[in-house]
């Protein structure tokens, strides 16, 4: 069975696309009836779908960081909208024992668990998502990001958008901030392998870690992770068989913020 070690991050993802109808039935019994609900609002098939497995995905995983069932876990949204793990006392005293945070994007989602005492944001792209048009990074993004699209090869003007974009909306749900998170950040990706990252205003900037995958050919996976020790994460696909559990993600790129 899979394995969760708390003092490493994990991501987990998984290609929908290989999602059968009986994959899909699966998925939805583990699910609560506000899920269900929710999932049913979507009118796109593959919407619907990748609402579906994401959400028994983080199931999943917590279930077996916890060693419990993924039916017997509850849901409760923060006062920013952010969900928390509603677990039982006196088990866990001090609150939920871990952070996580969700993503799905048509054909693939991921799902990320840190340690209680980090916070953690995970975003998932692809190419489904063809909107590097200057008015949406305009409204989205800062000057130095803007013009760094610009100067880009036009074949590669996507991917670099999809990086971006996944890099500031993991920071933004880790922070719980959401898009208003957006504008605040500035990422440079003129640096090879490397992210060189502006966070104005944050005393704790020092503390922040990011990384960018490519766990799809055509997708893009960056996480966020604030935390007191500098831990690449574990970001692997997600399978409950014992000899595909080894297997992991490099990043492409990678970034730690300064000391002030």
């Amino acid at each position: 069975m899979a394995s969760f070690d708390d003092r490493v991050p994990t991501v987990w993802f998984r290609d929908t696309t290989q999602c059968t109808d009986s994959d899909i039935e699966t998925a939805s019994r583990t699910l609560s009836l506000g899920e269900l609900r929710r999932a049913k609002r979507y009118r796109s098939p593959a919407d619907r779908r990748d609402y579906i497995v994401a959400h028994c995905l983080l199931r999943d995983a917590l279930a077996v960081a916890l060693d419990t069932c993924p039916r017997a876990l509850r849901f409760s949204p923060s006062a920013n909208g952010k969900p928390y793990l509603v677990v039982r006392k006196p088990a866990y005293p001090s609150g939920s024992p871990f952070s996580f945070s969700l993503s799905h994007a048509r054909g693939l989602v991921a799902c990320a668990i840190a340690s209680g005492s980090s916070s953690v944001g995970v975003d998932v792209e692809g190419p489904a998502r063809r909107i590097a048009t200057p008015p949406i990074a305009e409204r989205y993004f800062t000057r130095s990001e803007v013009m760094h699209l610009r100067r880009c090869d036009p074949r590669r003007r996507n991917t670099r958008f999809l990086e971006l974009w996944t890099l500031k909306e993991a920071f933004g749900k880790a922070t719980g901030q959401g898009l208003t998170a957006l504008g605040e950040t500035s990422f440079d990706l003129a640096l090879g392998n490397r992210v060189a990252l502006s966070l104005p205003g944050s005393e704790d900037s020092a503390r922040w870690h990011f990384a960018v995958y490519a766990p799809v050919i055509g997708f893009r996976l960056s996480v966020a992770i604030c935390a007191d020790a500098h831990k690449t994460p574990l970001v692997r696909p997600w399978n409950l068989r014992q000899e595909e559990i080894d297997f992991r993600l490099t990043p492409l790129r990678t970034c730690r913020c300064p000391s002030r």
